[in-house]
């Protein structure tokens, strides 16, 4: 199918984010949101910084995937504020529909490194937090949409890549599986090109989806 780009691009700019008193006043930018399209719905949940670059999750919806209102209030994960390490941001959510629930794998930032989150909602008003991954230094998640037996699958980018003077971050995608969406053993690594490589492994996770492409690759 053809991708095509809308001529009304950017379609959310910093001036579409609504005040959220007290955190967020003053939007900065708006980048790297998850997408999902129910009943006729196209849900985005955006990834927003402040000018004191704190970053925020806020959701917008629209009816045609062009014009979308944004929601005056924050993403909060359930149970986020239980986990024993301090959580200094969440971003880069990916959103995925599994037996009828919703499934949003986050990226989070700890006094450990990044570690991978997951949170679970029906309605996208609520989201009660599932867990943060045992997994260190990992970014780019994504649930495959169907289990495997009674096994979640995820395709992630552990950051391995460590240059001089810029942020660590990872040339390969991990395949991994799960019975409880906390503790993941790692399963293979999926091949990608070596050239300009942090680009080509992130938009190779955004759009690795096909459960049939799966099956044939790695046997199950």
């Amino acid at each position: 199918m053809p991708l095509e780009r809308s001529a009304g691009n950017p379609i959310i700019t910093r001036e579409s984010i609504p005040a959220i008193a007290p955190h967020l006043e003053d939007a900065t930018s708006v980048f790297n949101p998850g997408a999902i399209m129910i009943e006729g719905r196209y849900l985005l949940m955006l990834r927003v910084q402040s000018r004191g670059r704190e970053t925020f999750l806020v959701m917008a919806e629209s009816p045609d995937g062009i014009e979308f209102d944004v929601r005056p209030e924050l993403v909060h994960f359930r149970g986020i504020e239980q986990e024993k390490e301090r959580i200094y941001h969440v971003y880069d959510p990916r959103i995925t529909e599994i037996e009828g629930s919703y499934y949003v794998v986050f990226a989070a930032d700890t006094d450990n490194g990044c570690r991978l989150g997951v949170a679970q909602t029906r309605d996208f008003e609520t989201f009660e937090l599932v867990g943060l991954g045992r997994d260190r230094d990992i970014r780019n998640g994504v649930l495959l949409p169907e289990r495997l037996g009674d096994r979640y699958v995820r395709l992630a980018r552990p950051n391995t890549q460590h240059t001089r003077g810029e942020p660590i971050s990872g040339d390969q995608i991990v395949l991994s599986e799960s019975n409880d969406l906390v503790r993941w053993k790692r399963v293979a690594s999926v091949e990608v090109p070596t050239v300009k490589p942090r680009r080509i492994v992130t938009i190779s996770i955004h759009i690795f989806l096909s459960k049939s492409y799966f099956v044939a690759e790695f046997g199950f």
